[in-house]
């Protein structure tokens, strides 16, 4: 009779010595924990999208509190979000954007795009003293006349914020775009004033650092990895429906074409660890 569910992996070599009782309960053990990952995984997700694309580290950290996670697990967990395009309010990606010493120019297109970005800036009335206070007051109230002006006040510090993370690969353009689509966002959702302008401006710049990731060979990355931990799920599934028994490495490594080191770094992603023999 075939298994109906997922079992746990064995080493390569490992032969099936377990007692009944015991692969049972190992198994089912391993399924479980699996299974609550992804599910938790899948909350945060939803949670995050209910939110406007948003969420924050301790709610996060809140949703995986049983699974034991240490600080690194939990920062993949991170960049998986912002892979997604959820930006993670209070997490900084460590290391940021690789950046050369001395300054990278821009094309001329983008040179002409950001005169002509700045041009529109200089024209708008300037910030009065205390102005964006009484307006966060007032948006905070349900003033949508307070937000076209925040979005007026914060749009040359979009661009300051994309020239500082610019990457010649990628339009500038595209960079302020997203970083001006965050702002309105972080604003739709303001609902703290306290250090709001620090959390705006942190906002807009992983919302770019996102974009950037997304488009660069780092986030192609990152989504291959993704790519390969839903294709070992794949994998196992279809070798355990086909053998009827638990699946070995051995016979993943074969099916995926993969080493039983690659194996195991997919696994580790998801918290995962195969079962050894005792």
């Amino acid at each position: 009779m075939q298994s109906s569910g997922r079992a746990f992996l064995l080493a390569p070599g490992q032969k099936e010595t377990y007692n009944r009782t015991k692969t049972k309960d190992n198994g089912g053990k391993w399924m479980k924990e699996h299974l609550d990952f992804k599910q938790k995984l899948s909350e945060v997700l939803e949670c995050a999208r209910i939110n406007g694309g948003r969420i924050t580290t301790e709610e996060a950290e809140k949703i995986f509190e049983n699974e034991n996670l240490s600080d690194e697990q939990m920062a993949l967990v991170f960049d998986y979000l912002n892979a997604q395009k959820i930006i993670v309010k209070g997490y900084e990606k460590k290391g940021g954007v690789i950046r050369e010493t001395e300054e990278i120019s821009m094309q001329p297109e983008e040179e002409a795009f950001l005169a002509r970005y700045m041009q529109e800036v200089f024209r708008l009335q300037p910030e009065q003293e205390g102005e964006k206070e009484k307006l966060f007051l007032l948006l905070k109230d349900g003033d949508e006349s307070a937000k076209e002006r925040l979005l007026q006040l914060y749009m040359g510090k979009v661009a300051d914020i994309a020239k500082e993370l610019y990457q010649p690969q990628i339009f500038f353009g595209d960079l302020v775009q997203e970083g001006n689509m965050n702002l309105l966002l972080a604003l739709e959702n303001v609902n703290d004033i306290d250090k709001v302008d620090e959390t705006i401006c942190q906002e807009i710049r992983q919302g770019i650092l996102a974009f950037i990731e997304e488009q660069t060979e780092t986030g192609k990355k990152e989504r291959k990895m993704v790519q390969k931990v839903k294709e070992l799920d794949e994998a196992i599934t279809k070798l355990t429906d086909e053998l009827g028994r638990k699946v070995m490495i051995d016979e993943l490594m074969e099916e995926m074409h993969l080493t039983e080191r690659e194996i195991k770094d997919i696994m580790h992603l998801t918290g995962e660890e195969p079962e050894e023999e005792q």
